[in-house]
């Protein structure tokens, strides 16, 4: 017989999925939750003690999510989703609070375009009441409404509860009207602990620098969404990561240099503890412009992932840019992106020709020129068209012995 103490870590390292709250596959995640899930509940059976144990885990992450419900092929996925939450619904009103206090992360996901039973949003709401009464261990929530309409009256509703120990809020809507962005501000001055915030969808226009007077946020230190939300950020919260999602707008050269250094200008410059930033993969090319613009906002950064190679880029690389290297001394990390089909390659709108493998190796060779402190830097190939998925990958490391290089082709 385990001891009570071995089987709490291995429950433990079952549930894998108590995280901050940023997805990179939402689909394969899901899948990883259900078996998770399954076998926490499978080993709640053996004995009175695997249960005890195999509880705290079983209710520590609850997801809903209709990416979940298509992994599993039975009935249509709305009505799957509605026997789930009508059960945790019952279970919600039956358990013992010594159960519900182990909640900590929640999240509701509605990845698809289409129509949602009434009944279905009401247990969703019903559920977020009883947790805000009873689940006071609640750190993380994630909600993600894409396109449908009849979600929107769970953000009131969501503005009205309170978590007394929410740390990371994910919220990620196709849309937002002015109305929706108001209660988005309320939700997000209501909570001055957050250690992480993650903001997607089409916010529109809104003066965030705003709510800087209002809310410091003291404690934040990862934020996802745009560089123009970013302005609600004072530059005294001690933030180190920043991952900005992909704007949805092709943008030519001129105006992708615009819109970049417009909203950095917005954000309470600088943001001096801000030590990786991940940049929407290849919407805006490594120059002298942009480099500039990154480092007087983000000074002390270490890593940067996100720019595209570019004709700009080749024949910046060519040129005297040892002036530069004061922009980012501490970088030691840089991932760029180029998108390219079987004859070309793609970057604001113009295509130019590829860069041979030796060409890239070589520029990137001279990357320590720009970057003193450097130590890797990767180089990942697109396809161009909708959907950029990954074709070829390069890996430079850098070293007082010599650069290696590592190629795959995924």
């Amino acid at each position: 017989m385990f001891p009570a103490e071995l089987c709490g870590k291995i429950a433990e390292q079952i549930r894998s999925t108590n995280r901050d709250g940023i997805q990179c596959n939402p689909f394969a995640e899901a899948k990883c939750w259900i078996r998770e899930s399954q076998t926490l509940a499978t080993l709640s059976l053996v004995s009175r003690m695997w249960r005890n144990e195999s509880k705290v885990y079983l209710w520590s992450d609850v997801w809903f999510s209709d990416l979940a419900e298509q992994a599993v092929p039975t009935s249509s996925t709305d009505s799957r989703l509605e026997q789930r939450t009508s059960r945790f619904l019952s279970a919600l009103h039956a358990a013992d609070p010594t159960a519900v206090k182990y909640l900590k992360c929640f999240s509701f996901e509605l990845h698809r375009a289409m129509m949602y039973r009434a009944e279905l949003i009401s247990n969703i709401q019903h559920i977020l009441s009883l947790i805000s009464q009873r689940a006071a261990n609640l750190s993380l929530l994630r909600l993600t409404f894409h396109s449908n309409p009849e979600c929107i009256p769970l953000l009131p509703h969501i503005s009205s509860l309170r978590f007394p120990r929410l740390r990371n809020l994910h919220l990620h809507l196709l849309r937002f009207n002015r109305e929706d962005t108001e209660l988005l501000t309320s939700l997000i001055l209501a909570y001055p602990d957050l250690e992480g915030l993650y903001l997607q969808g089409e916010l529109g226009p809104y003066p965030w620098s705003s709510l800087r007077q209002t809310n410091t946020l003291p404690k934040l230190r990862r934020f996802l969404g745009d560089l123009a939300t970013l302005a609600l950020v004072p530059s005294s919260a001690p933030l180190i990561s920043v991952k900005c999602p992909s704007s949805g707008i092709e943008m030519d050269l001129r105006l992708s240099k615009a819109f970049l250094k417009r909203n950095l200008s917005h954000l309470a410059n600088p943001l001096t503890t801000v030590t990786e930033i991940i940049l929407a993969r290849g919407e805006y090319p490594l120059d002298a412009c942009i480099l500039k613009a990154i480092a007087r906002s983000f000074p002390a950064l270490q890593i940067l992932d996100g720019l595209a190679i570019s004709e700009g880029f080749i024949a910046f690389m060519g040129t005297d840019i040892e002036h530069l290297a004061r922009c980012l001394p501490k970088l030691q990390s840089l991932t760029m992106y180029e998108s390219c089909d079987r004859k070309r390659s793609y970057s604001n709108r113009k295509s130019f020709a590829t860069p041979s493998n030796e060409t890239v190796e070589r520029i990137f060779a001279d990357l320590p020129r720009l970057f003193p402190a450097i130590a890797s830097a990767s180089h990942i190939k697109t396809r161009h068209g909708t959907r950029s998925r990954p074709r070829q990958f390069m890996h430079m490391q850098f070293s007082a012995k010599g650069n290696t290089v590592k190629r795959s082709d995924p």
